[in-house]
């Protein structure tokens, strides 16, 4: 079900609720904390995120990505492309949040969050709404 914040049914909670690069489309703290309001006691938040490199380690991270990005991508598509494929199309925006911002802010709405720095300037946040 694809539905706005303000669309939705306030005594509505769902087991599962997944997001895949859309949290750096959203107001940050009022997203995290209408997610929380979304889950049913007991269910699960995943949310693969797109983020800006803040520290180092973030630094290092995307230098890793950056070389291993094309490599990737040779693998995968290795024929030349002349446009992106439909389901590449969407609207894009750079992410606004570093890594940390986004930690301090899930450890506030989402206590108990685990956020994880992953390759290709990701990151996944895993939350368990309290039974």
């Amino acid at each position: 079900m694809r539905a706005g914040f303000a669309e939705r049914d306030p005594d509505r909670r769902w087991d599962a609720v997944t997001l895949v690069a859309v949290l750096h489309h959203l107001p940050l703290e009022a997203t995290l904390r209408e997610l929380r309001a979304s889950l049913a006691p007991g269910g699960r938040l995943v949310v693969v995120g797109c983020h800006r490199d803040g520290d180092p380690a973030d630094h290092l991270t995307g230098l890793v990505s950056a070389v291993l990005n094309p490599l990737v991508g040779l693998v995968r598509h290795p024929g030349a492309a002349t446009e992106p494929p439909p389901h590449m199309r969407a609207p894009t925006r750079e992410p606004e949040w570093t890594l940390d911002r986004i930690r301090a802010v899930a450890a506030r709405e989402l206590p108990g969050a685990r956020v994880r720095r992953r390759l290709f300037w990701r990151h996944t946040l895993v939350y368990d709404h309290p039974a």
